[in-house]
């Protein structure tokens, strides 16, 4: 976790992390952030990435996108910007220094980075989805049992006229057998 704080008045604030390091998030104090906002990120490519942030008890949270941390110079900048349905606005910048370090052996390609985490990001967002769809199967699986057991249970006419013959017959023995 990356942490800036602005100071009383402030619009800037610097961070410092290191290439390759993917997966981390911005904690953003001292700005009075709405439950939802948006950041900018530049990434190097002139298209900057955008990315929603939240706010929970005066905290602001926001992922830091990965493709900026792929970068082979020691800088970039985020942007918090808030918006509304009639214009939107830059509220504050952080920039983020960032040190070189080798690249992991571990590290996919580049380009395969945002590949890869755009399926893990799907599955994810889908999980809940698969869940569902799981718990319904079940359901479904456990009512054609409890059908089937149901039907197990139910007799044909004809057997039901053999069990009332059967149990007729019983009775008159027993009435019978009694004079």
């Amino acid at each position: 976790m990356i942490s800036v704080v602005f100071a009383q008045g402030k619009t800037t604030a610097a961070a410092q992390l290191y290439q390759w390091d993917y997966g981390q998030q911005l904690q953003i104090q001292g700005l009075s952030l709405p439950e939802t906002f948006e950041m900018h990120f530049q990434n190097g490519t002139g298209t900057p990435v955008s990315v929603e942030g939240s706010c929970n008890n005066g905290v602001g949270t926001v992922d830091i996108p990965d493709e900026c941390l792929q970068r082979a110079f020691g800088s970039f900048r985020g942007w918090i910007y808030f918006e509304d349905e009639s214009s939107g606005k830059t509220v504050a910048t952080v920039a983020f220094q960032l040190k070189k370090r080798e690249q992991p052996s571990d590290i996919p390609p580049v380009a395969s980075v945002t590949e890869i985490k755009g399926y893990a990001d799907y599955v994810a967002a889908n999980a809940q989805k698969v869940a569902e769809a799981q718990q319904a199967a079940d359901a479904a699986n456990a009512a054609a049992q409890a059908a089937n057991a149901a039907a197990a249970d139910i007799y044909t006419k004809t057997q039901v006229e053999s069990l009332v013959s059967s149990a007729i017959a019983d009775v008159s023995a027993l009435i019978g057998g009694a004079s």
